[in-house]
């Protein structure tokens, strides 16, 4: 495999990165519901020689590996497939999904091929034609026609749903597969490259209740913790509340103040906050690991910081 990163990211390879479609809402039925799998999103092109390559957001690119040999074999030209770059495993009924962290992180820096799978949920451009301007279902249906599934290329699941009630049954049936969870996609919606309010990510998360150690002045983030060995250690940052919440935070962190800094109001320990995250993951930093993706739910006044809901 041939792996590398270009900080200028060739234009060349990011054929209509720009493209804008209409923003529409996405609260009415039916719509698509898109398994979300827990990988790293990657852009798939196959050039006009045929020669494919596969590459992220961050301006990471992969060549002559197993996905792209089998990129190739589907003998297209010109053409740009977006999808997740998925670790697999071997399981008693077949291959089973990893988690990004303990499974595709690991099989990407690694390079375990063995591993890596590209599930395909979408198509932007073929044989040169730009698609970005037909809708999703015209996109999708167009794609279960070519029939890309091969080697490590699968086609994601996805189906039409016609009311909210069915949400979370396949939230679940998704989850119980090892997906990350699910995603609503408007069917009239044209591509739009970004977050959009076509496309609606419904995650299963877990909440905890952490100790308030500081909050920045400047930056919505804050600092919390938990009791470890007697002592408060240091869990995550966390972000994902408003202005209006940053300054109460502020207020009370300077009502609660054990000493500041340039950047950083230190609080005495006894404001409890909870929060919602993904995972426990690895981490060099803290207490050996940290929280995926942690977001502000709510001050809870409520507790005392003896009714920390987390076990280091």
């Amino acid at each position: 495999m041939k792996q590398w990163k270009d900080k200028n990211r060739d234009k060349r390879l990011f054929p209509i990165m720009k493209i804008r479609g209409n923003q529409r809402n996405n609260s009415s039925f039916p719509c698509a519901c898109d398994w979300k799998y827990d990988g790293e999103f990657e852009w798939a092109w196959i050039d006009a020689s045929g020669k494919a390559v596969i590459f992220n957001k961050y301006g990471n690119y992969r060549t002559d590996c197993s996905i792209t040999d089998d990129l190739e074999r589907l003998d297209f030209r010109n053409t740009l497939f977006i999808g997740e770059h998925v670790g697999m495993k071997r399981g008693k009924n077949g291959m089973e999904l990893m988690s990004f962290y303990r499974g595709t992180l690991k099989a990407l820096k690694s390079n375990d091929e063995d591993r890596l799978h590209l599930f395909i949920f979408d198509i932007l451009k073929e044989e040169n034609i730009d698609l970005t301007k037909q809708t999703y279902f015209a996109r999708r249906s167009r794609l279960e026609e070519l029939k890309i599934e091969t080697g490590r290329i699968h086609l994601s699941k996805m189906t039409i749903i016609r009311a909210q009630s069915k949400i979370q049954h396949l939230l679940r049936n998704a989850l119980q597969a090892g997906c990350d969870g699910v995603v609503l996609k408007n069917l009239n919606s044209t591509y739009f490259n970004g977050e959009t309010i076509n496309w609606i990510k419904v995650k299963h998360k877990k909440t905890a209740d952490l100790i308030l150690q500081s909050v920045h002045k400047t930056k919505k983030s804050i600092q919390l913790g938990a009791f470890l060995n007697g002592s408060i250690s240091k869990v995550c940052n966390c972000s994902g509340f408003s202005n209006s919440m940053h300054e109460l935070l502020k207020d009370l962190a300077r009502s609660n103040l054990t000493r500041e800094t340039h950047d950083l109001l230190i609080v005495n320990p006894s404001i409890m906050i909870e929060i919602n995250y993904l995972e426990r993951i690895p981490s060099k930093n803290f207490i050996g690991y940290s929280l995926r993706s942690p977001t502000f739910s709510r001050i809870r006044p409520d507790k005392t910081i003896s009714e920390v809901s987390f076990d280091v």
